[in-house]
């Protein structure tokens, strides 16, 4: 009873608020299809260096040029069930990644260390493997959409799942987590290297009001400007604002409303970060966003989450704050920035800044960079507060990558969505917590580490 008058209360505010914005601008009534197209490309996908479709919103003049199929699609066209698929309005897709991740600066190879998902490895995803070649994720997407502007009932749905090393990471509550990092604890190794994970499975649907749509089931969180998916990052290896600053996924009910054109709202309750099928408090969050596009160069978006986190606490709060501008620069250089806050009230608070830089040399080559400032309020995110190197005291992060993002066939209708990825980076932190052997931190582990990676992912 008090999760469904909390669903309410809050599908009751958005649909207010869009009952509010139509009063006063009646744009979205008569905003043409290409207007919805653009801003979900700019709200659903990171500014990405190396696609400059996600930077620049097409002129609303002009019919936009037809999406060609996935090469999977594009097979399936050829038989009868692509047909039926296309008229059903139905998508299957996905992609397959590989990568190899070397840490120069660790010492402790040879017998009897154990190799991956040490606690010393704070470069999460590749970096719990140093020295191996992955397969991070072998990714397949069926997908159903509608149109919020059509202004009627209907009804799709989204399925993600994969397999690969990087679902020990994205594993929540209650989903396949026997073996993961959210079943707790400090020993990171553990389970097979390869698991299987289902990232989003949701049921989405619009009613008879233009721009209101909504979503129930598990999707990837609105918190971060990474994602899950590489294909939506500018690197192979994260920054730690993503991977442990805010949740990976989250499972509730959702409700989006399109104001008009430059602005659009979501907000509604989840289960809470990472929790789902299983709720570890029993207890809902709230979680909201707005996108605001300032012109077809710059675009704000801001998240906010704020409810009980702690495994069985409910009454203690956490609150993150977000803020993600994005900005294309020209036709060649885009920027972006996350700037993250978040306080936990019984625990601690951990905050960030992360910039990105892109320049699209041309549509083969695109050179990308990431500076990021992390500071981990008692290690309590990361987990290095619990070891006797830091005794609980804050550590303060620092990271620069850079790298290049290679389209070898850019224009080729098969191969155009095959990207090779190569980066160096270098960490810093004021505590020496690099360096792990076995399950824990060395006490007397480096300050600073230096990694090179290079990854390479097919979209089908």
């Amino acid at each position: 009873m008090k999760v469904r008058k909390v669903v309410a209360g809050v599908t009751g505010l958005v649909m207010g608020m869009g009952a509010v914005a139509r009063a006063g601008d009646t744009s979205v009534q008569t905003a043409p299809a290409s207007n919805s197209a653009s801003l979900a490309s700019i709200v659903n996908s990171p500014l990405l260096a190396d696609d400059a479709t996600t930077t620049t919103a097409p002129s609303t003049t002009a019919a936009a040029p037809a999406t060609p199929p996935t090469p999977l699609m594009g097979l399936l066209d050829m038989t009868p069930v692509g047909g039926a698929l296309g008229a059903a309005n139905i998508n299957i897709g996905g992609f397959v990644e590989m990568g190899w991740f070397y840490d120069a600066s660790r010492t402790n190879r040879g017998a009897g260390l154990i190799p991956a998902r040490t606690a010393g490895d704070l470069i999460g995803f590749a970096g719990a493997y140093p020295d191996s070649v992955l397969l991070d994720q072998l990714d397949l997407n069926i997908a159903r959409s509608v149109d919020p502007t059509a202004g009627k009932f209907d009804v799709g749905f989204n399925f993600d799942g994969f397999y690969g090393t990087d679902a020990w990471y994205t594993h929540s509550n209650g989903m396949f987590d026997t073996k993961s990092r959210n079943t707790g604890g400090t020993n990171f190794v553990g389970g097979p290297e390869g698991q299987w994970d289902i990232d989003v499975a949701n049921v989405v649907f619009t009613v008879p009001v233009k721009g209101l749509e909504f979503m129930i089931g598990k999707f990837d969180t609105l918190l971060g400007y990474e994602v899950i998916n590489p294909t939506g990052n500018p690197f192979y290896t994260h920054s730690y604002s993503f991977n442990y600053g805010v949740p990976l996924t989250q499972s509730g009910v959702m409700a989006t409303y399109t104001v008009n054109s430059a602005l659009t709202v979501e907000g509604g309750v989840t289960l809470g970060w990472n929790q789902g099928p299983d709720d570890h408090n029993g207890s809902v969050d709230l979680l909201a966003e707005a996108v605001y596009v300032c012109s077809d160069k710059l675009t704000f978006i801001n998240n906010v989450s704020f409810g009980p986190e702690t495994g069985g606490d409910t009454h203690d709060y956490q609150f993150t704050e977000e803020v993600i501008p994005k900005l294309a620069v020209s036709d060649q250089l885009n920027v972006a920035g996350d700037i993250l806050y978040s306080y936990d009230n019984a625990i601690a608070q951990w905050y960030g800044v992360c910039l990105y830089a892109g320049y699209k040399i041309n549509p083969m080559f695109t050179v990308n960079a990431r500076a990021e400032f992390y500071h981990d309020g008692r290690g309590h995110t990361t987990g290095v507060g619990s070891f006797p190197a830091t005794g609980g005291s804050d550590v303060n992060y620092f990271e620069v990558t850079a790298g290049v993002a290679v389209t070898p066939l850019p224009d080729n209708q098969w191969l155009s969505g095959l990207s090779i990825r190569p980066e160096v980076r270098v960490d810093f932190a004021d505590h020496g917590v690099f360096d792990g052997t076995s399950s824990i931190f060395n006490p007397e582990g480096s300050a600073t580490q230096f990694t090179c990676a290079i990854d390479a992912y097919y979209k089908f």
